[in-house]
């Protein structure tokens, strides 16, 4: 593109935004530097994520055209908490994708995700599924609902560490 138009690039300069919510007056808020390859041009096409290193962080891995996939670390230092939930199932469904989970913590109040393992461009990010839980919270209830309409409840779930639960 940039052969035609000087002042544009097919490569651009990697970007996270970080969702800020009530607390900010713009709920999304632009990264600056998360790493020393941070910010370099690059020719995207899908993200994934997981907890790579398994400390309750996400870190990014960022496939390009033409170049080798980017993996960006997290290895920010945090005094918040975390859970890790790991959900199985008899066949066919094993992973139980299409899972809906609902967390209640006293701090965070309420979380809903799914497990949904396809976000980017030809990529899978890992199946088990992470919620930031902030500084108090030591344990939580959660509730979910599998696939097949049941629900379950879990009381009391430690933090900072993945759950496997398996559907009864």
């Amino acid at each position: 593109i940039n052969r035609v138009q000087s002042s544009q690039h097919y490569a651009q300069s990697t970007q996270i935004w970080w969702n800020c919510g009530r607390d900010c007056s713009r709920p999304y808020i632009s990264v600056d530097s998360v790493g020393t390859d941070w910010g370099k041009p690059l020719i995207g096409r899908g993200t994934a994520y997981a907890d790579i290193d398994s400390d309750g962080d996400l870190d990014l891995l960022v496939t390009q055209v033409g170049a080798r996939a980017v993996l960006f670390r997290n290895d920010t230092v945090s005094e918040n908490n975390w859970l890790r939930l790991h959900l199985r199932q008899e066949p066919p469904n094993v992973y139980a994708l299409g899972a809906e989970i609902v967390v209640h913590g006293s701090t965070t109040g309420t979380q809903i995700r799914s497990v949904t393992p396809t976000k980017s461009y030809l990529s899978q990010v890992e199946l088990p599924v992470t919620f930031g839980l902030g500084s108090v919270d030591s344990s939580v209830d959660v509730q979910i609902e599998w696939p097949d309409g049941s629900v379950g409840v879990y009381k009391s779930l430690e933090s900072n560490r993945t759950h496997v639960l398996q559907r009864p």
